[in-house]
C-alpha cells in the first residue's frame, strides 16, 4: 500500500516542528556561511529553509560528536549516567545522502561485535526530519553510487517542497506518531501536487546526471577490483593535499576516533576519558605515544591518501559489504587544494 502523502503550508512549518521538537531542534537555516544548522529556540523555528541547497556540513556530529566524555576513572559510575539520562534530539533539514551515511555509520558503531552506547543512544532518540534536494549542489554525485537527491526510506518524516508548502510522508512509526499529533495542520495531497514532486524530483535528478555524465560508471563500479595501487603514482594522488583533515572531519561517513585521558578540570583526582574525531589523511595518524614510541605507520602523505580512498571504495566494501561514500561531495567542497574524489576514480578506472 502506498504511505499517505499529507500537505502542509509554509505559514504552519513552525507550528509542526514545535510538534516534533523535543529538548533541541537543529535544523537548516541561511546564514554568511551558507545553509547551516543551527540549535534553534521555539520562537526561531520560521527560520528553518526546507530543499533548498545542501547544508555545509552532515548530520554525522549529532550521533558521533567531534569530542565526548565516554568514562570517568576512578568513577565509573559517572560516565554511565550519562547514557541512563533521557534526552531527545529532532533535526530538520537532512539529506537523503546523509541518511545512507548513518547506515553506514549503524554497521560501525552497532551492527559490529561491539556497539558503541553512546553512538546508540543518540541514533534511538533522535528524530529526523528529512527533504528532498530540489537544487543539488556542484559537487553533488549521490547518484553514480545509486543515490537519489530524496530519501526512500530510513526518515521519520520527509518533506518535498511543492507550490505553496510541502508534501509530508511518514518513514516510521515515529513518523506516524508525529503525522497524527499533527493532523490539525494538514491536509491531503492533491494530485496536481503529487505531480510536482514528481517533476521537481526529475528536475534534480537530470541535473545530477548532466554535472555528473563524464564520471559515470568510473565512481559506481568502486568496490569491485580496481586499480587502486595506481594512486601511489596518480598525477591527483596528493600533490595538492596540505593535510588540514578537512575531508575527514566533513565527511558524513568517516568515523575514526582517536581516545585520550586527563585530569578533571574541577577534581584532579578524577581521570576523564575523551573520545575526539581522528584524521587518517593527518601525520600522526595511529601513532602511540611520544619520543621512541611506535612511530605512525604511513609516514608519506601518499601512502595515507590512498588508505583513505581505499577504505572507503575497497576495504568497507570487503569488511562491511558497503561503499564508504554517499556521494555527497562535501570533501570537494571542503578540499583546501581543490581536490575532486571523482576525479581520483576516473583516472584508475578499469
Amino acid at each position: 500500500m502506498e504511505p499517505e502523502v499529507h500537505f502542509l503550508k509554509h505559514t504552519v512549518l513552525p507550528d509542526f516542528l514545535g510538534i516534533v521538537a523535543g529538548d533541541h531542534l537543529y535544523g537548516t537555516v541561511s546564514n554568511s556561511s551558507g545553509i547551516t544548522y543551527e540549535k534553534l529556540s521555539r520562537g526561531a523555528f520560521g527560520r528553518v529553509i526546507l530543499g533548498d541547497l545542501p547544508p555545509i556540513e552532515s548530520i554525522k556530529s549529532f550521533m558521533f560528536p567531534a569530542r565526548e566524555q565516554v568514562a570517568v576513572f576512578p568513577q565509573p559510575d559517572q560516565a554511565e549516567s550519562l547514557l541512563q539520562k533521557e534526552f531527545s534530539q529532532t533535526i530538520a533539514g537532512a539529506r537523503a545522502c546523509d541518511i545512507s551515511a548513518l547506515g553506514i555509520l549503524d554497521k560501525v558503531f552497532i551492527d559490529g561485535d561491539y556497539a558503541d552506547p553512546f553512538y546508540e543512544r543518540r541514533r534511538r532518540q533522535t528524530v529526523l526530519i528529512t527533504t528532498d534536494c530540489v537544487k543539488p549542489a556542484e559537487y553533488c554525485f549521490c547518484n553514480l553510487l545509486g543515490g537519489k537527491p530524496f530519501p526512500e526510506q530510513d526518515f521519520d518524516i520527509n518533506f518535498s517542497p511543492v507550490q505553496d508548502g510541502y508534501l509530508a510522508q511518514s518513514g516510521s512509526s515515529k513518523g506516524d506518531d508525529i503525522i497524527a499529533q499533527a493532523k490539525e495542520l494538514l491536509t491531503d495531497a492533491t494530485a496536481d501536487q503529487l505531480e510536482q514532486r514528481q517533476k521537481n524530483r526529475q528536475s534534480a535528478m537530470d541535473k545530477l546526471k548532466e554535472q555528473n555524465r563524464q564520471f559515470e560508471g568510473d565512481v559506481a563500479k568502486k568496490g569491485k577490483k580496481s586499480q587502486f595501487h595506481l594512486l601511489k603514482d596518480s598525477k591527483h594522488n596528493s600533490a595538492n593535499c596540505v593535510e588540514c583533515g578537512a575531508c575527514s572531519y566533513i565527511c558524513p561517513t568517516c568515523h575514526c576516533f582517536f581516545l585520550f585521558d586527563q585530569r578533571g578540570k574541577d577534581d584532579p583526582e578524577k581521570n576523564i576519558r575523551l573520545k575526539t574525531w581522528d584524521s587518517c589523511i593527518m601525520a600522526n595518524f595511529a601513532k602511540m605515544g611520544g619520543e621512541g614510541a611506535k612511530p605512525t605507520p604511513r609516514p608519506e602523505l601518499r601512502n595515507r591518501f590512498e588508505n583513505r580512498v581505499r577504505h572507503k571504495f575497497e576495504w568497507m566494501v570487503e569488511n562491511l559489504n558497503v561503499v564508504g561514500c554517499v556521494g555527497c561531495g562535501r570533501c570537494e567542497a571542503a578540499c583546501m587544494g581543490g581536490s575532486d574524489i571523482r576525479g581520483f576514480l576516473k583516472e584508475i578506472a578499469l
